[in-house]
């Protein structure tokens, strides 16, 4: 756990399984928690890269649209 804790954010670190059952129990929970916490993470990890694509997407149609805009503005202006 020490390993863990010190691994500075490093969730590939497992425990070993001990042989006495408390340990081995403890070591498979923490295990098994830490394995759901890298599939959280991989989640928020795809979640940001969409979210940072359709802003890219939401940025280009907006600038789109303003240079309409003034295209529209311009041709009123004649």
């Amino acid at each position: 756990v020490e390993r863990a804790a010190s691994g500075q954010g490093d969730l590939e670190q497992t425990l070993e399984l001990a042989s006495d059952a408390q340990l081995g129990h403890i070591g498979k929970n923490y295990n098994a928690f830490i394995a759901k916490l890298r599939e959280m993470l991989d989640l928020i990890r795809q979640q940001a890269i969409r979210i940072a694509a359709e802003a890219v997407r939401v940025k280009d149609h907006l600038t789109q649209a303003a240079t309409e805009t003034e295209q529209q503005e311009a041709l009123a202006a004649l």
